[in-house]
């Protein structure tokens, strides 16, 4: 307790008064990692941190990430729901990142794999919410990769809600974070043919060769995955033309006239005996037993390239 003419005993009690002060503001505007992009990877790799989007407002400025108790030197960009960091040296195997500013921790702690062989092969997943942020199927994939090709890894650049002109706009910046990314497959346009949306099918084949655009300007190598077909509730929002089917025979039809590989998730999904159970109760979104499904069809369709 500081005494009475204890004048650093008063300015101890202040700052102590100050760091509680901080640490309430900072808990009522609780900021949580929400994913991490990759999941694993190099010493020297670019990682993007991300908060939940719209989490009681932008992300502190004055921001530090640990990886484990190594701090990062510098922030390579910041925006109010992302943070991208270059992985420090001196790690291998499993640390914990965390966002804090100063002593204040202001996010939750989650692993991260730092990869002491060096990756080989590197894969971007892009699309809307059947390819992530939540979904696992990319994970699958890498899992197979690094387990019968080699040291591999699948960026999972999924967002959800996402249009194809949407989609266009933001793969520049997710290539610009990641480097060294050798192939990309994209999956994206079931949010562009809900009824609520209809874009027409040659506005969305505008964003895809955009989108094709920009992959060919570093190198990459594009497979195009057709929409899985939808079910009961999800049906009734796919009336209205165009349709997932329309949008698929477009996509067909834009990857033979360009020479560009492409996998028919929807075909091969509805050539299976009970499909329906890949997708969930509103018909839409995969189960696990589709992302099971999905991941062996984009592995079979990655693996012979590499």
């Amino acid at each position: 307790m500081a005494q009475r003419g204890d004048p650093l005993g008063a300015t101890r009690t202040l700052a102590c008064l100050v760091l509680l002060s901080m640490s309430a503001i900072l808990c009522g505007c609780s900021f949580f990692i929400d994913s991490m992009v990759p999941h694993h990877a190099n010493v020297g790799d670019r990682l993007a941190v991300r908060s939940l989007v719209g989490a009681n407002g932008p992300l502190p400025s004055q921001l530090e990430v640990l990886f484990g108790s190594i701090r990062t030197q510098s922030i390579i960009s910041q925006d109010p729901n992302e943070v991208v960091v270059e992985i420090p040296a001196g790690l291998n195997g499993e640390v914990r990142v965390s966002l804090w500013v100063g002593l204040i921790l202001v996010s939750n702690i989650q692993p991260f794999q730092v990869d002491a062989a060096p990756i080989v092969h590197r894969i971007l997943a892009f699309g809307d919410s059947l390819v992530g942020p939540w979904t696992y199927h990319t994970h699958m994939v890498d899992t197979m990769l690094n387990q019968y090709i080699g040291p591999s890894l699948v960026i999972n650049e999924g967002k959800a809600g996402e249009t194809m002109s949407e989609g266009a706009q933001r793969l520049g910046e997710v290539l610009s974070i990641h480097d060294g990314v050798e192939y990309i497959y994209i999956l994206e346009g079931a949010n562009d043919v809900t009824d609520t949306r209809n874009t027409p099918v040659g506005q969305m084949i505008a964003s895809l060769d955009q989108m094709i655009a920009q992959a060919n300007a570093q190198s990459l190598h594009p497979i195009l995955l057709t929409v899985p077909p939808r079910t009961r509730e999800a049906l009734l929002y796919d009336q209205t033309a165009p349709t997932t089917e329309d949008w698929n025979a477009a996509l067909r039809g834009y990857a033979i006239a360009n020479g560009i590989d492409w996998v028919d998730l929807y075909q091969a999904i509805v050539l299976e005996p009970g499909w329906e159970s890949f997708l969930d109760d509103y018909g839409l979104h995969l189960t696990p037993e589709g992302q099971e499904f999905v991941a062996d069809l984009v592995y079979s369709a990655i693996a012979p390239l590499l």
